[in-house]
């Protein structure tokens, strides 16, 4: 194919990790008319180009590829179950490399070191032109992403299966295996999801059998017995803001934690509801604290990348594309890190950003007399 052929340009070095691992792969075929090389730099190029549709990237991008796969075969490639797992595997490499390369967000948190800590969240778009109606309504298409919260390296864990789907049913059928995210035994995994995560029988299954722990914030019309008030070291920083951590259970289900903190910058007081029962609280609110964070890696899914169509019918085109916008996003947090440590490249607007929302909470805690978090 055309494109990357040159070490030098921009592209070969985007694609990189992409060209480390496609010839590696048992499923790879380098067939004559449309290989997977040429299909999985398609697939990424059309999440980065946001072309309204299959036809119109063809049209727009196709002198970048030495050979037109054809109308057909293009849409059919998303179709089938082996592109699917090249996909997979492709997605898995990426991932891992940017877990090697990208910086650990987590390092200032000691209590975390047995711990692997992923943000999660269901995210929702139209479904493709093709699909079809109940009733006058079109099916949308879901998809749960996770993201690492030492390296915000993104993952595509499960799709939608037919109407009334829910994020509840996806994570139930991601299965317990894929919501460790691959990590070995002996550590624990944190999953942070926000309400719609909720389920204290399922959150019992995870812990006790996989050592999967999870941390959400209470639904308004939860009813509860509050067992007992948990001591914590309230002179510890990591702490500071907590106003209590109870151990609460609902009629005959497992006994979950409840911590009410006030976040020292702003004052707004928070619940946040776990069945990790060994980390202190002040670490549960700052976990929940970074979900905030990767919203905005999630928001990119939806704005800057524009996915907010499905490409094509079927479950697998479905989750062909949404692992495609994963590694697409995990390529661009690799390259930017590449462009910084090569070149001294920085996003600077985003950190006069950052900086600023920083300083303007301080302003707001000083003048209610708060402190600030250690975090």
């Amino acid at each position: 194919m055309a494109i990357g052929n040159n070490n030098n340009t921009v592209e070969a070095k985007f694609f990189e990790p992409v060209d480390e691992i496609l010839p590696k792969l048992q499923q790879y075929r380098k067939t004559p008319r449309y290989d997977d090389e040429s299909f999985v730099k398609m697939g990424i190029l059309r999440v980065l180009e946001n072309s309204k549709s299959g036809r119109a990237f063809l049209q727009e991008h196709l002198m970048r590829f030495e050979k037109d796969p054809g109308l057909m075969n293009y849409f059919r490639a998303f179709k089938s179950e082996r592109r699917s797992r090249v996909i997979q595997e492709v997605g898995k490499h990426v991932e891992e490399k940017a877990k090697s390369t990208l910086p650990n967000r987590l390092n200032g948190i000691p209590e975390l070191e047995n711990y692997e800590c992923f943000a999660a969240d269901g995210h929702w778009h139209q479904g493709a032109v093709h699909d079809a109606k109940n009733g006058d309504r079109k099916e949308a298409a879901g998809h749960v992403y996770s993201v690492d919260l030492k390296t915000h390296a993104i993952q595509h864990l499960e799709s939608s299966e037919g109407f009334h789907d829910h994020d509840m049913k996806m994570l139930k059928r991601a299965g317990l295996k894929t919501l460790r995210h691959g990590i070995k035994k002996g550590k624990r995994v944190i999953l942070i999801y926000d309400r719609g995560g909720i389920d204290f029988k399922f959150w019992a299954r995870c812990r006790r059998s996989s050592a999967i722990y999870f941390i959400s914030r209470p639904k308004g019309n939860m009813v509860y017995d509050v067992i007992d008030d948990r001591e914590f070291d309230k002179q510890d920083p990591k702490n500071n803001g907590i106003i209590s951590d109870r151990q609460i259970s609902q009629k005959d289900e497992a006994k979950m934690r409840l911590i009410e903190y006030t976040a020292p910058r702003t004052g707004e007081v928070f619940q946040f509801i776990t069945n990790e029962m060994s980390l202190s609280p002040g670490v549960i609110a700052e976990l929940y604290h970074r979900r905030w964070e990767v919203e905005k890696v999630f928001d990119e899914l939806k704005n800057k990348l524009e996915e907010k169509k499905a490409w094509a019918s079927g479950i697998e085109a479905k989750t062909a594309q949404a692992r495609l916008c994963a590694i697409t996003l995990n390529l661009l947090a690799l390259y930017e890190m590449r462009v910084e440590c090569e070149h001294g490249v920085k996003n600077y607007l985003e950190e006069k950003r950052k900086l600023q929302r920083i300083r303007e909470e301080m302003k707001i805690a000083m003048e209610n007399q708060r402190s600030i978090d250690v975090y």
